[in-house]
This record gives C-alpha cells, sequence and structure tokens, in this order.
C-alpha cells in the first residue's frame, strides 16, 4: 500500500510525498514536521498525523489549535480513503491510495521545504466551494485562530513515543 499526500492549492499546490506501509509523517507549519507548509498561520506547528500499514491509512489529529477536517467534519482520527480531501488549517490536501503498489524498503522520505512568506490578504480563493464554506463556517462560529509563533501543540500529545527514529525516516514498531 502506498499513500500519497498532495498540497490541493495555495502557493505549494502540487507539493507531495508518499509513504509504504510502516512509515508516518507529520503534517504541520514547524520545520520540527516532516511535510512543512511554513506560510499557513492557521496550521499548527505539528498539526497531524499520517499513519500508513499494510491495511490502512489513518490521519490523527495533533490537538491543533483549528483542528483537522476529512472531507467537510472534524475529526480527531480517521481512516483515509483514496480521494479523501483533508483540510489542515487553510490548507487542502487531496489523499491518493494506491494498494496494488509494492512497497519499498525504506520508502521515499517526507520532503521538508523552505519558508513562503505570503502578504497579509492573502486567501484561499480557488479552493473548492465546500472547502470555502468549511472555513468560513468555521471562522464565523471562531473556531478558527491565528496560531502563534510558540504554538503549544509543537508537541507530540503521546505518553512515551512509539515510534522508531533512524536512517532518515519514521517507521512504527515492528510486531
Amino acid at each position: 500500500m502506498q499513500l500519497t499526500i498532495e498540497i490541493v492549492d495555495g502557493p505549494l499546490a502540487g507539493l507531495r510525498t508518499s509513504l509504504s506501509a510502516g512509515q508516518v509523517a507529520i503534517v504541520g507549519r514547524s520545520g520540527r514536521s516532516d511535510f512543512v507548509i511554513p506560510h499557513d498561520r492557521y496550521l499548527s506547528g505539528r498539526h497531524a498525523i499520517v499513519e500508513c500499514s499494510n491495511n490502512s491509512c489513518q490521519i490523527r489529529d495533533l490537538n491543533s489549535t483549528n483542528g483537522t477536517w476529512l472531507n467537510g467534519s472534524r475529526v480527531t482520527d480517521a481512516q483515509l480513503l483514496d480521494g479523501d480531501i483533508v483540510l489542515a488549517g487553510h490548507t487542502p490536501i487531496r489523499i491518493s491510495i494506491q494498494t496494488n503498489h509494492e512497497p519499498r524498503v525504506g520508502g521515499p522520505r517526507p520532503v521538508s521545504l523552505r519558508t513562503v512568506n505570503l502578504p497579509e490578504s492573502a486567501s484561499p480563493s480557488a479552493l473548492p466551494d465546500s472547502v470555502q464554506s468549511s472555513i468560513t463556517e468555521r471562522l464565523n462560529e471562531g473556531h478558527v485562530q491565528i496560531a502563534k509563533e510558540e504554538d503549544p501543540t509543537d508537541h507530540l500529545p503521546l505518553g512515551g513515543n512509539p515510534f522508531k527514529f533512524g536512517g532518515g525516516g519514521r517507521s512504527l514498531p515492528s510486531g
């Protein structure tokens, strides 16, 4: 199984990375994330984690300030399916899953990006209507906040660290 996450709109549209079974990637604004989206001030430093196993792929919100949205619904932990749209901050991310793909040993490394500065007036104007209405609804209800420079979500809310680190990639524990 191989999962590809791809930014759908904005200055980083088209940026993507892939995960194979046993790999994880943290999506966030901070340079300590694996899939870095630095321009989105509505994205927490370490916003969500995407995990891929042999049978399924999941996304888990890391207690982000503005939440993680899957196909227009707020989620804390959800299974990902091919074609899903995840909204993290103001960044729409398309999920593509190939189940007939032979996993590569070690798999591809998640990407890291340089900082992109946008004007204060930048807005997600070319998003699909469902994503735009979700953002507008969250803004009107006061559920969206601009992340601070020192964001308390810059850490993983996990008791201990169940992931092994080393060799440049992250792997789920075997067993």
